[in-house]
């Protein structure tokens, strides 16, 4: 059903490993980013749907709400009339949901599946909905974006369908949280996950202690702040 379905494409919008970690500062975020970019893509395989990984290499403009627009304008200049677009930094996210999201695009619907910060994972989106120039001054990378850019579909006299809320992975916080709630993660994925948040967890209790062996060995001055020594 999906492989005869030519009309509608997937772009994977993420930097490569090594450019993504420049950007999120996680320790081993290299491998972490790495394994997540692999994880997507065999998702987006898996859907049957012609598929466009951007990276930095392919996106072009000054800014993210430029990159992004020129990538979705791309593919819909390849002769396709509608696009899915995620980034890899949402695991959650299988081919179910990639093939849901076309399903809805088929019958006319445009789609969002929103992240818990405010902002989406997926976007599904037709040709005749897309007003690049609007597009492109959404306040990307903000907790703004997801209201935003209902308004936005809302002035072309559209409702999108909105898919499940996801967590994507900014912050180790999210890391924690993600392993916390989530079972379904392949067991390579949740492996690395454990590892980025081991290996954070020895560094700060490294640094705690380290910390409290300078402050107990510090002199006791009752008569004045406590400073550091000069060096």
């Amino acid at each position: 059903m999906f492989e005869n379905q030519t009309n509608t494409a997937v772009l994977l919008f993420a930097l490569s490993a090594s450019e993504e970690s420049k950007y999120k500062h996680i320790q081993k975020g290299g491998l972490l980013f790495h394994v997540l970019t692999g994880q997507t893509l065999s998702e987006v395989k898996k859907a049957g749907l012609p598929y466009f990984h951007f990276d930095e290499k392919l996106q072009k403009g000054s800014s993210f709400g430029e990159r992004f627009s020129n990538a979705i304008q791309n593919l819909f200049d390849k002769g396709f009339q509608n696009v899915i677009a995620l980034g890899n930094d949402c695991p959650q996210i299988t081919r179910k949901h990639i093939q849901s999201a076309a399903l809805q695009l088929s019958s006319g619907q445009n789609v969002i599946a929103p992240s818990k910060d405010g902002g989406f994972n997926l976007l599904g989106i037709q040709r005749d909905a897309f007003g690049r120039q609007d597009f492109e001054q959404l306040p990307w990378q903000t907790e703004e974006l997801l209201s935003k850019t209902l308004v936005y579909f809302g002035q072309r006299g559209q409702q999108p369908k909105l898919l499940r809320v996801f967590s994507d992975i900014d912050t180790v916080a999210d890391i924690a949280f993600l392993l916390k709630t989530v079972r379904s993660f392949s067991n390579r994925l949740r492996n690395v996950l454990m590892e980025v948040l081991q290996t954070v967890q020895h560094h700060w209790l490294y640094s705690f202690r380290y910390t409290n062996l300078v402050f107990f060995a510090l002199p006791f001055n009752k008569g004045s702040p406590l400073s550091f020594p000069s060096h």
